[in-house]
C-alpha cells in the first residue's frame, strides 16, 4: 500500500536580526512538525512570499525595512489563507498590540526572547492546527448558524457538528465523543445545565463551554458544576473562542508582552 504523503508546513521567517532568525530556524527544525522553511532577506521578499505562496506559519519582524507588517497581515487575511502570524519587536506599544489582536496575529514576542518562547508557539501551533471535533448544541437554528461562523473563524481547526436539543446532543455524544461541546444554557426541553449533567454521566472528563445570554445566568452556570468548564457570554468573537480553548487544553496563552506573562491591553 502506498503511504500517504504529508504536505510540509510552510514556515516564513522574516527577521532582520541574524541571531534571532537562527534561533527561530533552529527551533522550527527541532520541532516534530514536517516543515519547509523560507528565510526572507528583505521586506519585499517577505511580502512576496506572503502574497504569492501559501504560508502556514510566519515569524515577522515588525521593524524589518521595507515591510509594513500590519498591511502585509491585513492583505494576507483578504485571501483564503489562514496564516498563523507571530510578530517580533524590541518594543510593543499598546497601539501595536491592539492592531495585532484585531488582525488575529497569534503572538507578539518582545525581543530579546529565548528559544523556549518559540517552542511554546510551535507547540500551540501544532495543537491548534490538529483537527478538533466540536459539538454545538442550541435549539435555535439562527443562533447555531451565527456561532458556527464564529467558530470557523477561530485559529483552531474545528470540525463542527450541530445538535438542536439536549436530547440530541446526548445521543450524538454517546455515539461518537467530541473534543469540545458548546452548549447554550437556555433551551426548550432539557436546558443546557441538565444537558451538561447527562453528558457528565457518559464522560466525566468531557470538555464543556457553556454559552450564556445574560450575566445572571452566566453566574448560575459557573457555580452549577464542579466540572472544569468555560462560559462564553453572547455575543462572543473568535478571539474569545481561542481563549477558552487554550484553557480547556491547558495551553500556555500568548503573551503580547514580556517575561512570559499574558498581557492584557485595553
Amino acid at each position: 500500500m502506498r503511504s500517504e504523503r504529508i504536505r510540509p508546513h510552510h514556515v516564513l521567517v522574516a527577521e532582520r536580526s541574524p541571531s534571532i532568525s537562527r534561533l527561530i530556524v533552529r527551533a522550527v527544525d527541532a520541532a516534530s512538525i514536517p516543515t519547509l522553511c523560507t528565510i526572507a532577506e528583505s521586506g519585499r521578499d517577505a511580502v512576496r512570499t506572503m502574497m504569492d505562496g501559501h504560508v502556514d506559519l510566519a515569524f515577522v519582524d515588525a521593524n524589518m525595512p521595507g515591510l509594513d507588517w500590519a498591511d502585509a497581515v491585513a492583505r494576507s487575511r483578504q485571501g483564503a489563507g489562514r496564516t498563523f502570524f507571530v510578530v517580533t519587536s524590541e518594543h510593543i506599544s499598546k497601539a501595536a498590540a491592539r492592531t495585532a489582536r484585531d488582525l488575529m496575529v497569534y503572538e507578539f514576542l518582545a525581543k530579546p526572547f529565548a528559544s523556549d518562547r518559540v517552542d511554546t508557539v510551535l507547540d500551540n501551533y501544532r495543537r491548534m492546527r490538529t483537527r478538533t471535533s466540536v459539538l454545538l448544541v442550541d435549539d435555535s437554528s439562527t443562533t447555531r448558524s451565527v456561532i458556527r461562523r464564529v467558530l470557523r473563524s477561530s485559529l483552531f481547526a474545528l470540525g463542527i457538528e450541530d445538535a438542536s436539543s439536549g436530547e440530541q446532543a446526548v445521543a450524538r455524544y454517546a455515539r461518537g465523543r467530541h473534543d469540545v461541546v458548546f452548549i447554550d444554557i437556555n433551551m426548550a426541553g432539557i436546558d443546557g445545565l441538565e444537558t451538561l449533567d447527562r453528558l457528565l454521566t457518559i464522560d466525566p472528563d468531557i470538555r464543556i463551554v457553556l454559552v450564556a445570554g445574560d450575566r445572571t445566568k452566566q453566574a448560575r452556570a459557573e457555580s452549577a458544576t464542579d466540572q472544569p468548564c468555560r462560559v462564553l457570554h453572547k455575543p462572543f468573537f473568535p478571539a474569545d473562542v481561542d481563549r477558552v480553548l487554550h484553557g480547556l487544553f491547558a495551553m500556555t496563552p500568548p503573551t503580547f508582552g514580556e517575561n512570559g506573562h499574558e498581557a492584557v491591553y485595553i
